[in-house]
């Protein structure tokens, strides 16, 4: 059935007009300017309007108006950056200038280029949960980050600076309600322990949310999640040229299963081949000959069917294209129930528990100007996630639930795990005084991290009996010069060099390691034309670190990847008119990628898929980015942004392109990009085609209103809204997530010290999946002896096809191709109440 989507122009176009007949009826007052924002995106305290970089910032009045809670609306407001939530409040997937990974995170050692920072620290876990009012600014540093930030910021890196505690007592509180059980309090307390000399501050917080979405296999609601945190500092300054923080972060998470939908391989329109429901009819009941879906991936509706407990009685019907009959398996003579009413995965959600402490430094040596600023922190995070994997109904379990023990078995394709994280970096650099003509810095470098994995099973429900463990270290040396050929002509030198080794041991036979070490320099040249104007050209080298794919890979003859890089290349300009009420930025960049990391699925001698990363090709990235503020009036400040980012392939093959071009057959030449067909064609080529998980077109606006009511009062209103292009889910561009428009208004009052407002999200209702995943069918592969040609084709003939353990597949019979994508919120309201006194801000 043809879906018709609302166009983003039949959202803003009523937006604007009610914007403009705002500014008609608001007495006109004395124009204010935009702030100035002091930003740290190169190492050092600098106007945000004078930064030779592409950034994009957020103060805690910002995130306020914006309704932030999480990077999910950063990603939605800032041009450039897409963020991708694919697995509830874990596994993220940044996306930077079309630059990301669909393995990042789910696979060790893949990464998706963009990387976290806490005051400036790297930080390697997820960040959707973090206390955003214990932040005081965020900044998106865009392009590559190597020569600075160091590792992962391939594609950039997103900062969140924390709120000092000052020396002025101040506390706050928030306390927010919305439908569907959406409720959080905040509040934080700061001040001087000893004036002048040591500040310190707390804030807590709670967060729940009872989910939205009904389980129809149980009954019950999923999608509900749960936060508790605390955070404390300490602020030493036992002489003015001393300062040092200390920072303890707890933090405690306990979402429920995550609400995640199947679109089944039933529904494929495309490419009819051998890796479709028909070749496995028997237990499909199935004659769809198609091997993939080509448009835009929807959610069926407002109801998920997952096997995370006890299926109530009458639960609902089959899902398409597997039958309720019993399946044979592998042992003769036994079948299993693929509709099995136990539950099907022993976990289902995620459990973290988090400890963060970071230490930082400075002190002007002697007064001299030459600063040493030392920093380091340690991460301990335990985390369990696990979820009923087929994303349906099918709840095949071995042994129709039991062992030959006795013992509660897993589903096929339901995956529980607990992954257990202990990390620490340290970081040490030297910068000259700021006001020479000649100017810079030097520092050193080290990062280790360890990862313990465990299966959550029946027999092991805590998850600990390790399997897997893994191993990062990272050291490097970076410096920067800036020298001023002229008073308003600097040019700046950076780089790094660095050396990151990564080990795996897997009990299931697998001990390997690699070594990479590179040197990432970054050129920039920046012209203050004038004092409205600043002009910079920037050339920089990114690198992605490769990495390791286990056993699987090893039984393919792919055991390791290898890093990824990029040359980038970036015009900008920075500009302010109207006495600084209008600020318009804009950027330009060009980026020619090599051996980029992909997902490939292969099959091992007995013909099982697995997929794993390889380095498959080329690219090349063209786009620009556009910001602009403006204060209409004193009153009111509207601001809009555009971002372009248009990835193509300039070189690649990739397996399962032949597989579908081929009707099923299997590639067996990489380099020549050629292999069996079914059909007598096939074409493994990429060249061409846009990055996986990237959008081309991403387009946001703003609009903030306050003025006086009476004496003592002020009413303010504001709305933004956004749009993001469809995104590819493979490197096929055959499905799609879809486009979407997310609106969000809030109105209230504010006293100075208290404030009341009733907000909207997503007013949109939009419910296109935030990101779409490429998935597989269970089971319809493996359990069926012997397998059954194609009945349409005609070109395969069952001795062609059959995969017998230790002979290599002639053509691919294996799970067909379904898709699986989250459940966005819907359109909801809510209160919120605010209070504060005292302190710096």
């Amino acid at each position: 059935m043809q879906t018709f989507r609302r166009p983003f122009c039949g959202h803003v176009i009523p937006g604007l007009l009610l914007a403009i007949a705002v500014v008609l009826t608001v007495p006109t007052q004395a124009l204010a300017q935009v702030e100035e924002i002091v930003v740290t995106a190169r190492k050092r305290e600098e106007n945000l309007q004078q930064v030779p970089l592409a950034v994009t910032a957020f103060t805690a009045e910002n995130m306020e108006q914006r309704q932030i809670r999480s990077v999910d609306d950063i990603g939605r407001l800032t041009p450039g950056l897409s963020f991708s939530k694919a697995f509830g409040r874990t596994t993220e997937r940044p996306v930077i200038r079309g630059l990301g990974n669909v393995l990042a995170g789910v696979q060790f050692g893949v990464e998706s280029g963009a990387a976290y920072f806490v005051d400036g620290i790297y930080y390697p876990g997820d960040v959707q949960s973090i206390n955003i009012h214990d932040i005081e600014r965020i900044e998106v540093i865009k392009g590559p980050q190597s020569a600075l930030y160091g590792r992962n910021t391939y594609s950039g890196a997103i900062n969140y600076i924390t709120k000092s505690p000052g020396q002025t007592l101040g506390a706050d509180a928030t306390m927010r309600y919305g439908q569907d059980g959406d409720f959080e309090v905040s509040g934080r307390l700061n001040g001087p322990l000893i004036p002048g000399v040591l500040g310190g501050g707390i804030s807590a917080r709670y967060y729940s949310f009872d989910g939205e979405y009904t389980n129809t296999v149980t009954g019950k609601t999923v999608g509900d999640e749960q936060s508790k945190t605390f955070n404390a500092a300490l602020e030493w300054t036992p002489h003015e040229d001393v300062r040092v923080n200390l920072r303890l972060d707890s933090q405690n998470d306990r979402d429920g299963t995550r609400a995640f939908f199947l679109q089944p391989s039933e529904s494929n329109n495309c490419f009819p081949g051998t890796r479709s429901n028909a070749t496995w009819n028997s237990v499909s009941g199935s004659t769809n000959q198609n091997q993939y879906f080509c448009g835009e991936i929807t959610r069926p509706g407002d109801t998920v069917s997952l096997s995370d407990g006890p299926a109530i009685a009458g639960q609902p019907a089959p899902i398409p294209g597997v039958l309720d009959v019993p399946f044979p398996t592998f042992v003769p003579g036994v079948t299993v129930d693929p509709y099995n009413p136990l539950q099907g995965v022993a976990f289902s959600g995620v459990d973290r528990d988090l400890l963060y402490v970071s230490l930082r430094s400075e002190w002007d040596v002697m007064g001299s100007g030459w600063t040493l600023v030392g920093s380091g922190a340690w991460r301990d995070d335990d985390r369990k996630t696990g979820s009923d994997s087929d994303h349906t109904p099918v709840n095949y379990l071995p042994g129709n639930g039991f062992d030959a023990q006795g013992n509660r078995t897993e589903c096929i394709l339901c995956a529980s795990e607990r992954d257990q994280y202990s990390d620490y970096s340290l970081e040490v650099r030297l910068e000259s005084p700021v006001e020479n003509r000649l100017r810079g810095l030097v520092g050193a470098y080290y990062y280790d991290q360890d990862i313990d994995g465990s299966d959550v099973t029946y027999a092991d429900i805590d998850g600990n009996i390790i399997n897997e463990r893994e191993g990062t270290t990272n050291w490097a040396i970076f410096g920067s010069l800036e020298y001023d050929i002229l008073e308003n002509l600097k040019v700046t030198v950076e780089g790094r060099y660095f050396d990151e080794k990564k080990t795996l041991f897997q009990t299931a036979g697998f001990d390997g390691k690699v070594d990479f070490s590179e040197f990432a320099p970054r050129l920039t040249l920046d012209w203050q034309i004038s004092d409205q104007f600043l002009a910079y050209m920037i050339y920089a080298k990114g690198y992605k670190p490769g990495g390791l794919n286990g056993s699987v890979g090893a039984a393919v003859g792919a055991p390791s990847y290898g890093q990824e890089s990029s040359d980038n290349y970036e015009v900008g300009l920075k500009s302010n008119f109207l006495d600084n009420r209008l600020i318009v930025n804009l950027s330009a960049f060009y980026i020619d990628v090599q051996d980029i990391q992909l997902t490939t699925p292969l099959s091992n001698a007995s013909g099982q898929l697995t997929s794993i990363a390889t380095n498959q090709g080329s690219g090349e990235v063209r786009g620009f980015e556009l910001e602009a503020s403006w204060y209409l009036t004193e009153a009111l400040r509207v601001g809009a942004n555009y971002a372009l980012a248009d990835t193509e392939f300039t070189q690649g093959c990739d397996e399962f392109q032949w597989t579908l071009t081929s009707g099923g057959g299997v590639l067996n030449d990489a380099v020549n990009c050629t292999g069996f067909s079914v059909n007598g064609s096939g074409n493994g080529l990429i060249k061409g085609k846009a990055f996986p998980l990237s959008s081309k077109n991403q387009v946001s606006a703003f609009a903030d209103l306050r003025f006086p009511v009476f004496d003592t009062m002020e009413f303010f209103a504001g709305a933004d809204v956004s749009w993001e292009d469809k995104r590819p889910v493979q490197v096929h561009n055959l499905a799609f997530a879809p486009d979407a428009t997310i609106l969000n208004a809030r109105i209230g009052i504010d006293t100075g010290n208290l404030s009341v407002s009733i907000y909207g999200r997503n007013l949109t209702d939009e419910d296109a999946p935030a990101i779409v995943t490429r998935w597989l069918q269970d089971p319809l592969s493996g359990f069926e002896a012997p397998f059954q040609a194609n009945p349409v084709l005609g070109g395969a003939a069952p001795g062609q096809c059959s995969v017998p353990p230790g002979t290599p597949a002639v053509c691919s019979t294996s799970f067909p191709r379904a898709f699986f994508g989250d459940m966005r919120r819907s359109r909801n309201f809510g209160v919120e109440v605010a209070y504060r006194f005292g302190g710096d801000r």
